[in-house]
């Protein structure tokens, strides 16, 4: 049930569902991509050019940092060499589904060790809900870095 629920809530997040194609292409406001460049440049900075949008990020000495915990960058860095850095919305994606899968695991776990009975229907709604009826739906179609850093950091959530 968890590889199928995790299958479905990607076949909605990628855009095969919704727009009938895979949605692949990567964001302006990504830095998580564009720090995972520099890592491979042994630098800590993100090139910005002149004139693009750089309001969330640090300004120090002549060079642009960004102030989120790097660990989405270090994603990306590892799938790097499967061209990953230009697939934000798709890498997005893939963690969102994942979050999907774990809201049902958690929710059959606190079932189990609370006597809360919650039958295979409600696990289905309860997932329905959180996967297509909240917010999590729009931050898991995206490849930005708020929503990026707000979909993999759950993980630490689900994964203490």
């Amino acid at each position: 049930m968890l590889m199928l629920s995790a299958l479905i809530a990607w076949l909605f997040y990628s855009g095969l569902l919704v727009h009938g194609r895979l949605r692949t292409g990567s964001d302006e406001f990504n830095y998580f991509r564009d720090l995972a460049r520099s890592f491979t440049q042994g630098r800590l900075d993100i090139y910005r050019l002149p004139g693009q949008m750089n309001d969330d990020l640090t300004y120090y000495g002549g060079k642009y940092y960004i102030y989120w915990p790097p660990v989405p960058a270090l994603v990306f860095l590892a799938i790097n060499p499967f061209k990953g850095l230009e697939h934000d919305r798709l890498i997005n994606a893939s963690f969102g589904a994942v979050n999907s899968a774990l809201v049902i695991l958690l929710f059959a776990l606190l079932s189990s060790a609370y006597g809360l009975g919650f039958k295979r229907r409600h696990l289905v709604m309860l997932w329905l809900f959180w996967t297509l009826g909240t917010v999590h739906f729009y931050m898991s179609m995206q490849g930005s870095v708020w929503f990026i850093s707000q979909v993999m950091h759950r993980h630490s959530f689900f994964c203490p």
